[in-house]
């Protein structure tokens, strides 16, 4: 059992956080990733990413170019950040989702 967390001392697991660079790697080298390993084609079928709350669209380059390689047309929406007005988040999807399906 872990002994409880003191209020204003949580420093986060900084060893963990560095995870993410092994992940990467392993990644790269994954044969699915250079679109090998039985994944479908995607016969140029359109695909609109959409970034989550306070990302942007670079956050999404890594997915994008898999896409791409397994045969899809990614595109993304010109978010810089994701932090509009929901309203308006959605206004911007829609007109880039008409745009890329009449493209």
């Amino acid at each position: 059992m872990t002994e409880p967390i003191p209020p204003g001392r949580w420093w986060g697991d900084h060893l963990g956080e560095t995870r993410w660079v092994l992940e990467a790697a392993r990644l790269t080298v994954d044969p699915v990733w250079h679109g090998r390993g039985g994944m479908p084609p995607g016969d140029g079928q359109a695909v609109v990413l959409v970034p989550g709350f306070l990302g942007g669209d670079y956050t999404l380059a890594a997915l994008a170019g898999w896409l791409r390689r397994i045969g899809y047309r990614p595109a993304v929406c010109g978010f810089i950040t994701n932090a509009d007005c929901s309203e308006r988040a959605l206004e911007r999807v829609e007109r880039r989702v008409a745009a890329v399906g009449d493209s």
